[in-house]
């Protein structure tokens, strides 16, 4: 039941990616002694990384090359070769995957028709082997951009950006064949996430002023639209009947606020998150049992930015107030996400190093190891390019174990997948 995310239209460099079994805090994250996954004159951009347990996934772009892949079954003390996933032709760009069980699916956009258009294919045995890559979106007459991937026992799903409009399309059988795609909302930011038979699918619409949600409860066969006062850029979570829908109202003074249901989709309550933190953006949202979290940022690009998160330990009915995890004075980024497993949330976003001034970001974590009652100070993984509006990070966890794909540019090679353990 992952849900795979990503944002706008992202820029990558080197990435290093830490696994760490974490205890109390993460002070014990190094980059110290990568290894670097690609090592190729290629250069290696758009991280995404998925764990279970001990199997590790890394997928990432190397434009004209194709899509690429490694597998560790150790927890990442050795990986398997790369594998390219996706078929010769064209620029492949954002891969994103879902892993359930033995299965990995992975989709990305390429231009293999000379047009961008959704690809996919799945493993059923860990990422050994993949299927021949097949494309869902139908349509060589638009660009098809940015997908997301959620998936649940057999059930996968996809969102992206079709033209201007969001649309989804959804399989019953591992991937096997799909649904013709639904144009489900009018403007871009596609997002997904399911659990059981169900499925939500939410994006912005051409206003940008309210958010647009469908929910389908029969495994993709039909969908529901389901009003939400929304706004710009939202994010979805989705665990058993609790589902997390998060948006920012775009203005002068922006605000992050919430819908959430505990009945599976059918009714959404209004939730003010941000009302103490004024000029608030870029919402990321996670659900582990009864605990809801929110990740924003306020006064992106000046010295009052901070990263705050908001969490509910029952289940959205009622939100503690936003607690600062950023350091002050900084320049913090918006959240790439949030990761969570039982009682431990990790979060990762962009920092400057130092003044407005000073160009150099790292790329940083947090960890909860109660519920989001308390957070550790944000730890320095590495130097990172600038923020940007697709993640050049990738962050996801399995009980204590977090993993974290970010750009790092110090390599004085092409862009390389880099590898490091917690020293």
């Amino acid at each position: 039941m992952n849900q795979s995310l990503v944002k706008g239209m992202m820029g990558a460099a080197v990435v290093l990616l830490l696994v760490g079994m974490l205890s109390n805090n993460v002070t014990g994250f190094s980059s110290a002694n990568g290894v670097n996954l690609s090592n190729d004159a290629n250069n290696a951009t758009f991280p995404n990384v998925q764990s279970a347990g001990y199997n590790i996934y890394v997928a990432w772009s190397e434009a004209s090359h194709g899509i690429m892949f490694r597998h560790s079954i150790d927890g990442g003390i050795t990986f398997g070769s790369v594998i390219r996933v996706s078929l010769k032709g064209g620029t492949a760009d954002f891969p994103l995957m879902s892993v359930n069980g033995s299965f990995v699916y992975i989709t990305w956009s390429q231009s293999l028709n000379s047009v961008q258009q959704i690809y996919f294919t799945a493993s059923s045995d860990d990422g050994a082997t993949f299927s021949t890559p097949i494309i869902v979106d139908n349509n060589q007459s638009q660009a098809s951009i940015t997908p997301t991937i959620a998936s649940y026992g057999n059930d996968v799903y996809i969102a992206y950006n079709c033209g201007t409009h969001s649309c989804v399309v959804s399989s019953t059988n591992n991937g096997l064949s799909w649904t013709t795609p639904l144009q489900y909302a009018s403007g871009p930011e596609p997002q997904i996430a399911a659990y059981g038979s169900s499925a939500y699918a939410i994006a912005d619409t051409s206003s940008r002023s309210t958010t647009a949600i469908a929910v389908t409860h029969d495994n993709g066969a039909t969908w529901t639209h389901v009003s939400a006062s929304g706004g710009a850029e939202p994010w979805v979570s989705a665990s058993g009947s609790s589902v997390l829908v998060a948006w920012e109202t775009k203005g002068n003074n922006s605000v992050v606020n919430a819908e959430v249901s505990t009945n599976s989709g059918i009714s959404f309550t209004k939730k003010s998150i941000s009302t103490a933190t004024p000029d608030a953006w870029s919402p990321m949202t996670a659900i582990s049992g009864t605990n809801e979290y929110i990740a924003y940022r306020t006064f992106p690009g000046s010295a009052n930015s901070q990263e705050y998160v908001a969490v509910s330990n029952n289940s959205g009915v009622t939100w503690n107030a936003p607690v600062a995890i950023g350091v002050a004075g900084r320049d913090n980024s918006w959240p790439v996400n949030v990761a969570v497993s039982d009682n431990h949330a990790f979060i990762a976003w962009y920092q400057k190093t130092g003044t407005l001034s000073t160009s150099t970001w790292v790329s940083v974590v947090s960890e909860s190891t109660n519920n989001g009652t308390t957070w550790s100070a944000p730890i320095s993984l590495g130097q990172s390019l600038a923020e940007s509006d697709i993640a050049t990070q990738s962050i996801a966890s399995f009980g204590n174990t977090a993993v974290i794909a970010w750009v790092n540019v110090t390599s004085s090679l092409n862009n390389q997948v880099y590898f490091a353990t917690e020293s």
